[in-house]
């Protein structure tokens, strides 16, 4: 069992584009800077763990474009293996346009996807240097090659915990995208995701609604996003509030 993290899921070459506020239509808003990098949530996600000193191994597809070519060589500098993000050929690698606008403490966001090539059931995939890891981070919008990924450890590799996002699964089916986010061992998500899945009435119908069923899943913590106000740590029997950091 290897100390660290593998992962599977998108990666994409991202512009942001700060202006001091968003224009309304038929407005203009300054672009006060610019600036290209990878994103994409699997490889923030991975370039993150890498930097805190955490062996990560990624496992995606990326175009055989120059966006692609800079993807690999960002985060390989950050610190990830690579070895399995491979380019597909003939195909766009996934790119984002990211507008920041607005004044501290209040900046928002938006953010335009231009979709390319990701992985998909079908793909030829590293499954067992995969699973070898102590955690896998499944991060997909395939629904088919999720639900394959899902079925894989108990099988082949009991040890290897799952750990997945809510952001894809608001695409499949509601009931079908709740199950499978609760056979991860642990979900990360925000509240309007949370409130989705669960058909929950408020955020506090939602809560309630996940604790009860995680207790007869395998899933042990969700951890929920708050925007301005935190986040939360939810567990069958418990919740714990975490404050935001402000950054000064």
């Amino acid at each position: 069992m290897i100390r660290g993290v593998a992962a599977l899921g998108l990666c994409s070459w991202d512009r942001f584009i700060v202006t001091d506020h968003y224009p309304g239509p038929g407005d203009y808003a300054i672009v006060r800077q610019q600036l290209e990098q990878a994103g994409g949530t699997t490889a923030n996600t991975c370039a993150a763990l890498a930097r805190l000193g955490v062996d990560v191994m990624l496992a995606s597809f990326v175009g055989d474009d120059d966006a692609g070519t800079r993807l690999i060589a960002s985060l390989r500098d950050a610190g990830c293996n690579v070895e399995h993000v491979q380019q597909r050929p003939g195909a766009q690698s996934d790119s984002g346009v990211i507008v920041v606008s607005g004044q501290p403490p209040n900046r928002d966001r938006t953010i335009y996807w231009i979709q390319g090539t990701k992985p998909v059931s079908g793909d030829h995939l590293p499954i067992d240097e995969l699973l070898a890891h102590e955690w896998l981070l499944l991060d997909i919008d395939d629904p088919r090659l999720r639900a394959f990924m899902l079925d894989l450890p108990a099988h082949r590799s009991p040890r290897t915990r799952l750990a997945g996002t809510l952001t894809y699964l608001l695409e499949m089916p509601r009931e079908a995208a709740w199950e499978h986010a609760l056979r991860h061992d642990v979900v990360f998500g925000n509240e309007r995701e949370l409130q989705a899945l669960t058909a929950g009435s408020s955020v506090q119908d939602a809560l309630d609604r996940a604790q009860r069923d995680m207790r007869a899943r395998p899933c042990r913590v969700l951890y929920i996003s708050r925007g301005a106000h935190g986040a939360l740590a939810v567990r069958p029997d418990s919740l714990v509030e975490c404050l935001r950091f402000q950054l000064t």
